[in-house]
């Protein structure tokens, strides 16, 4: 992935968590909570913008 600095950023921001905090788990940790966030994403400011 070349922008895992956006990635983690996205993470960070939509679970309201520190970016340190994020940059410091493991890579599969991230992606396992970058479902997450999407779901939540879609769920508060996706339903906002029109996703749903």
């Amino acid at each position: 992935m070349r922008d895992w600095r956006g990635f983690a950023a996205r993470v960070a921001s939509v679970l309201s968590t520190p970016l340190p905090a994020v940059m410091a788990m493991t890579w599969d940790e991230v992606l396992l909570w970058w479902c997450e966030a999407n779901d939540i994403d879609s769920q508060t400011w996706g339903v906002l913008r029109g996703d749903r």
